[in-house]
């Protein structure tokens, strides 16, 4: 069950990142700069 939970919790903490990153790269435009339209 530990190990279940350790998983878990470092897919949360993955996915979490992940999201920070695109928001980031979004917000400081370097997706639209590359051609890779994100949101609106």
């Amino acid at each position: 069950m530990r190990k279940i939970s350790l998983l878990f919790a470092a897919g949360c903490l993955g996915g979490l990142l992940n999201s920070l990153t695109v928001w980031g790269f979004g917000v400081a435009e370097i997706t639209t700069a590359q051609g890779m339209p994100c949101g609106a």
